[in-house]
């Protein structure tokens, strides 16, 4: 209050001063340091407070530039303050125009940081600059081509810049009523060329008025936007807006799509700017399809590709397995290669150029019939164990559900064997004691017509006899079943079945001397066709020969090398035991080996000329047992 006091001794009165009071309302004003008036202050400026009074003597006025702090005027007379804090500040006017007045004026004082905007790279060299600043009023944008424009907060504009310019781009931030600024720059990277992109496929997956579709897209650029669009006639309808897709790949589904009818879409690229690029892919359409069955046949339809300029062919799938391509101006199908009762389904592929290509859903189709099927082919065969083994075949595609199987011996009516849903099948009950054996089939589809009766098919049987001279006769039945003329073979076999000898023979009989090396023998027909593939065999029959050995009544050991052992001549199989007992019924000798005679000693020491007793017990080949006792001589 003292320094008010003595700053108030300080002001004269001035009539002319106070007289033009009036024509300045504000009392004082504030001016930059290049004199402009300001009525907003910036951090850091250095503002100078004058009265707006003319002819004001620089003694007569003084400020206290915050009030906030209480009252204290500063005596420098160059009124110069600086605001290093932003806020709203109260300054006080003392002045002496004749009298003593105080003014008071409130002024904003706001910091100056750089201006916030984003800039947007767009195709073509072209950039979108947003400012998204909430500090200042007013912005200049410099595109640093010689190209300036003011804007306002949340405004935007784009530019484009000659090719080869830097994309720099500079925001200069300035507040109303103050004259102060700032500014922040930033440089961006221009786009790449656009490309087209791939809608290399589309796909029915979930059929119905609110259906499903896929599309499977490629090619595209992170930095684009694509418009997906219908395309019905010469206008579209926007399906989506992919925006900066992260893969180069996308696969996409559609929605609520009635697909029964075809649907055609495209991509339009676009950016940030919303630039039209004239980059837009060929339109695709999903391609429908339906399958009706017939009779023994399925009937495919479907309605021209919409894009049909696009189109290369038509493939037609069933079961997952190309079946058949057809031409492009091709929109039927007939499947007659198909069994009755059988559900197929079908998918049809458009497939376009490029290697793109628009698939359709499945649709399935149960085949049905009024027509009884053909009758099937049956052959005959005995198996190693004597067996008979039927095999039997549909006619045509036909799949039967149950196979009946029938019967005859020595040409007794046919009566029913078995039913089953296998097309092989072996009679355990086949016997060769009562005549040739004949079979003939039949079977009911999945639609439930039964067929004719098949071939009748009669396996070969063979029979022996052995003479007492050793001679073999074999007789035989002819095959029946092949469609052609029938070779036959003569087999000999061994126990496990392989083949040891063949030859081709004629008629009905063959005879032959007897092999005496095995005492079983085993033989069999078989019978060929004119297909590598028609082969039949006949019963295999089994010849046993007596065992005939011998041995001899004496014997000399003496090391002539003639008949210096007793042993056992001819075929001995099995169980082999051979003893020498002397007159009191010792046992001087024992073998169980057939090639391991008697040589005429007892524990190393020639025996005694004289009689002795032998006993010989062995299996023969049919398993027969042996047993014969008698004497010997031993000679010297």
């Amino acid at each position: 209050m003292k320094k008010l006091v003595s700053l108030v001794f300080l002001l004269t009165w001035s009539p002319m001063l106070w007289a033009q009071v009036n024509s300045c309302p504000e009392k004082f004003k504030a001016y930059n340091a290049a004199g402009q008036e300001v009525t907003q202050f910036c951090v850091g400026q250095p503002i100078r407070f004058k009265s707006c009074l003319p002819n004001t003597q620089p003694d007569k006025e003084y400020y206290d530039f915050d009030k906030s702090n209480n009252v204290s005027f500063s005596t420098d007379t160059t009124k110069i303050f600086t605001y290093n804090r932003a806020g709203t500040y109260t300054i006080t006017q003392l002045i002496n125009t004749g009298q003593i007045f105080q003014n008071e004026r409130t002024f904003v004082v706001v910091d100056t940081p750089p201006p916030v905007f984003t800039v947007t790279a767009c195709a073509q060299n072209q950039v979108r600059v947003t400012i998204i600043d909430s500090n200042y009023n007013n912005f200049l944008v410099d595109f640093g081509d010689g190209t300036k424009q003011n804007l306002i907060r949340g405004a935007s504009i784009s530019h484009q810049y000659s090719p080869g310019t830097a994309l720099k781009v500079v925001v200069i931030g300035s507040y109303t009523g103050a004259t102060c600024t700032r500014q922040a720059e930033t440089t961006v990277q221009p786009l790449p060329a656009p490309a087209a992109p791939v809608l290399e496929s589309i796909r029915i997956t979930t059929p119905g008025t609110a259906g499903t579709l896929a599309l499977s897209i490629k090619n595209l650029q992170p930095e684009y936007f694509y418009i997906l669009e219908r395309v019905v006639g010469s206008s579209t309808t926007l399906i989506d807006t992919l925006k900066n897709p992260a893969n180069t790949t996308l696969n996409y589904t559609i929605k609520d799509i009635n697909t029964a009818n075809p649907a055609c879409f495209r991509l339009r690229t676009t950016d940030r700017c919303g630039s039209n690029l004239n980059v837009t892919l060929a339109n695709i359409c999903s391609q429908p399809l339906t399958a009706t069955p017939g009779n023994n046949q399925v009937v495919l339809s479907w309605p021209f590709y919409r894009e049909g300029g696009n189109l290369e062919n038509y493939k037609v799938y069933r079961n997952g397995t190309l079946l058949q391509t057809l031409p492009a101006n091709i929109t039927t199908y007939t499947d007659t290669d198909v069994v009755c009762g059988t559900n197929y389904c079908y998918q049809l592929t458009a497939a376009l150029k490029s290697n793109f290509s628009s698939v359709s859903i499945e649709s399935c189709a149960l085949v049905t019939t009024t027509n009884a099927p053909q009758a099937g082919f049956l052959s005959s065969t005995f198996t190693p164990n004597n067996q008979v083994e039927l095999n039997f075949k549909p006619a045509g595609n036909n799949l039967p559900k149950t196979i009946t199987y029938q019967k005859s011996q020595n040409n007794s009516p046919f009566t029913n064997l078995a039913t089953s849903d296998k097309t092989t099948l072996t009679d355990a009950n086949s016997s060769t004691n009562n005549g040739q054996l004949c079979y003939q089939a039949f079977f009911e589809d999945n639609c439930g017509k039964a067929s004719a009766a098949s071939n009748t098919t009669c396996p070969v049987l063979i029979q022996s006899t052995l003479n007492h001279d050793g001679t073999l006769n074999l007789n035989w039945t002819d095959y029946l079943g092949f469609a052609g003329p029938v070779q036959y073979f003569l087999e000999q076999v061994d126990t496990n079945g392989s083949v040891l000898s063949s030859s081709p023979v004629t008629g009905n009989t063959f005879s032959q001397k007897m092999n005496t090396t095995n005492q079983r023998q085993y033989f069999r027909i078989k019978a060929t066709g004119v297909n590598p593939t028609e082969i039949s065999f006949s019963n295999t029959v089994l010849v046993q020969l007596e065992s005939k050995f011998a041995l001899p009544t004496a014997f000399s050991p003496n090391g002539d090398g003639l008949n210096d052992r007793f042993e056992v001549k001819g075929q001995i199989y099995g169980n082999f035991r051979l003893q020498i007992l002397n007159r009191w019924g010792q046992i001087i000798f024992e073998s169980t080996n057939q090639q391991q005679g008697w040589d005429g000693k007892i524990k190393g020491q020639d025996a005694p000329v004289g009689v002795y007793v032998y006993s010989l017990t062995a299996t023969d080949g049919t398993g027969k047992n042996i047993t014969q006792t008698g004497t010997l001589t031993l000679v010297k």
